[in-house]
């Protein structure tokens, strides 16, 4: 018997509610980013500065990395698009916002900024677009906690969908240099690579496997 093609399985659990994908992950960001950058201009108490790590120079700063790091928006897009059921779209509606509230918490209790000469070279292009996302709310990093929470949830739904490891391989390289762009961007140092990662992998586990009755099934697109 004939095997579907990888794009043919992936297009299945796309098509699943895609209208309401695209306007709840709109909705979802927009939201988001209002009470991000609410704390990032009026933070609570003035910013803790985050020390730098010997780590910290052994990623240099690199202009290509802005492409991965603005990719992140795309990126974090794709566990919504591979969710086969309504059900299932709105628990990860639940487990991605449980993810962004904690962060966010930490933002407003302990405001922190990375050091201003780590921010970057004396490049008026690039600090340009530094101004994308500036340098404030820095620990943890959302950027790396989103994207890695993001990596182990496509790899779930990937594995489910049953492709090969060419396609989870991808999946980890693109939220690896994701995460090295945090860095070689200059718009985080390695201690908030570290929070993120401690944020974004218990929060993973919790949500995908802890519960029983949320335990993944065959891809379906029925509600």
């Amino acid at each position: 018997m004939h095997r579907p093609s990888s794009l043919h399985l992936l297009w299945q659990p796309v098509r699943a509610w895609w209208g309401l994908k695209a306007v709840g992950t709109s909705a979802f960001m927009w939201g988001f980013f209002l009470i991000y950058f609410h704390l990032l201009e009026n933070p609570r108490t003035a910013p803790a500065e985050m020390p730098l790590t010997p780590l910290d120079a052994w990623v240099p700063f690199h202009p290509v990395a802005w492409l991965f790091y603005l990719s992140l928006w795309v990126y974090t897009s794709l566990p919504v698009a591979l969710q086969p059921s309504l059900r299932q779209l709105i628990y990860y509606g639940l487990a991605i916002a449980l993810l962004c509230a904690t962060g966010l918490t930490f933002f407003y209790w302990w405001p922190t900024v990375i050091p201003v000469s780590h921010v970057l070279p004396d490049d008026h292009t690039w600090n340009l677009l530094a101004g994308v996302d500036a340098p404030g709310n820095a620990f943890p990093s959302l950027h790396v906690a989103t994207s890695v929470f993001s990596a182990i949830w496509i790899d779930a739904r990937l594995r489910e969908i049953g492709l090969g490891h060419r396609w989870r391989w991808a999946n980890g390289l693109w939220c690896l240099a994701i995460v090295l762009s945090t860095v070689a961007t200059r718009q985080h140092v390695v201690l908030d690579v570290v929070g993120g990662l401690v944020l974004a992998l218990p929060l993973a586990w919790l949500t995908l496997w802890a519960p029983s009755r949320f335990r993944w099934r065959k891809p379906s697109v029925a509600v």
